[in-house]
């Protein structure tokens, strides 16, 4: 069970990044892209594949397939609800990362090995 005093300073982290110019950003580009379910549709399936390549083995096929992707997101881009939503969503992204930093990284956790 998580000590109560953690949990509420989780808490208040929550509301701070949900109130956070990033993500109002990001929910207000998401929105924008839903309302044309085509498109949000083609979006989702490169963010996926985009995701699974970055994150999976590094053999050739996969950075064939990656470059392949960047290449549909770039002609995506063209229309700027796209551009917007990304830009928004790297955005936040980027703020997830340094919160996650700041809290990683003042943890000793004794992982010497790395």
């Amino acid at each position: 069970m998580m000590d109560r005093g953690i949990e509420n300073k989780a808490i208040e982290l929550r509301e701070a990044i949900l109130n956070s110019e990033e993500y109002q950003n990001h929910q207000k580009y998401i929105q924008i892209l839903r309302e044309d379910p085509e498109l949000y549709k083609r979006v989702n399936e490169l963010r996926k594949i985009t995701f699974i390549l970055q994150n999976g083995n590094n053999h050739q096929e996969q950075r064939q397939r990656l470059e392949e992707a960047e290449a549909e997101f770039e002609r995506l881009r063209q229309d700027g609800r796209v551009n917007d939503f990304l830009q928004h969503e790297l955005d936040l992204c980027r703020l997830l990362q340094q919160v996650n930093g700041m809290i990683y990284n003042s943890i000793d956790l004794g992982v010497e090995f790395f």
